[in-house]
């Protein structure tokens, strides 16, 4: 039986369409807020149709202790009848923090490593160790990023096209640029895709063009969207989120999205649109990764910020 794709929605962006006359859409994935797991749904959506249909029993993959991709992969082994294992960067103490105490509650099984046996993930005889000790498990890259999780991306920016058939310009936030390959080979030719790399990492141009080399695809452009540096957030970023969700009623994430809509908006004033233009905005997801960034925002004097719209929002979920 295949596996359904997550649910899209979207909130038109009025408040923006003052911007020389472009359309803007907000998409969501599997909640309106955008309280779901995001772009990783789709990453690890055909690793699961493939899982399923060879018969393995079990999951096992990495991540960080505020991982995105691991907290979208418990709670789909969960929905699908899968045990799962993740291999954990840190130190055991994490495992009672927000994002990692739902994985357990999923029934992932965590696993502590530290830095120097973390930096092993990609190594053949590391994961040759890991075949044996879990010789029953699928093994999935960090983040989900392979050659089915841009097939399952290709997926969403279909998706996005059912939804809102008029757009001629799709953004998302780019890490390892798994996401960003998938929406370029999927979207329309006569399309242009935009990812905002939150990385300082030069091979990502290499890595998105190797894995959209093949057949025809859209256009699309790489745009640096760091601002300071990978997970650093300051007072300027915070007030930008802040204005965002009182205009939209939508939180960003402090890493990805909210650094791609602030880039956006950015190349929007300095006239790198056509005003027939209809933005699609996708929002992956990733808020449980304000939960890291809780003693961050006291620092920087947002304590209400804090109390009275980020965490009453997270609870939600």
């Amino acid at each position: 039986m295949l596996l359904a794709p997550p649910a899209l929605y979207f909130h038109d962006l009025s408040f923006l369409s003052p911007i020389r006359g472009l359309t803007f859409h907000l998409v969501t994935i599997d909640s309106p807020k955008g309280l779901g797991a995001g772009n990783k749904q789709f990453k690890i959506h055909l690793n699961l149709q493939l899982i399923k249909q060879q018969g393995y029993q079990s999951v096992v993959s990495f991540g960080g202790a505020y991982s995105n991709h691991i907290s979208a992969l418990a709670e789909a082994c969960q929905r699908y009848g899968f045990s799962c294992v993740g291999i954990i960067r840190g130190e055991e103490h994490y495992a009672d923090n927000e994002t990692l105490s739902k994985a357990r509650q999923a029934g992932m099984t965590l696993k502590f490593v530290d830095r120097k046996t973390y930096r092993q993930r990609n190594d053949p005889d590391y994961l040759q160790k890991l075949r044996q000790a879990y010789p029953e498990a699928y093994l999935l890259p960090e983040g989900g990023s392979n050659t089915l999780a841009v097939q399952g991306c290709e997926l969403l920016a279909q998706q996005v096209n059912k939804l809102l058939p008029k757009t001629t310009v799709m953004s998302s936030a780019c890490g390892t640029g798994g996401t960003v390959a998938g929406l370029i080979r999927g979207a329309r030719q006569e399309q242009r895709v935009l990812g905002f790399s939150v990385l300082k990492d030069p091979e990502l141009g290499q890595r998105v063009s190797q894995y959209v080399a093949q057949g025809n695809h859209a256009d699309y452009d790489l745009i640096a969207a760091d601002f300071g540096g990978y997970a650093k957030v300051d007072i300027e970023h915070l007030q930008f989120i802040e204005a965002w969700y009182e205009e939209t009623g939508v939180l960003l994430d402090p890493i990805y999205s909210s650094k791609m809509c602030r880039a956006l908006l950015h190349r929007v004033k300095e006239f790198e649109f056509s005003e027939r233009d209809v933005v699609s905005i996708i929002h992956t997801g990733g808020l449980q990764g304000w939960w890291g960034m809780k003693k961050r925002v006291k620092q920087l004097g947002k304590q209400t910020l804090w109390n009275e719209t980020i965490e009453p929002y997270l609870r939600d979920a």
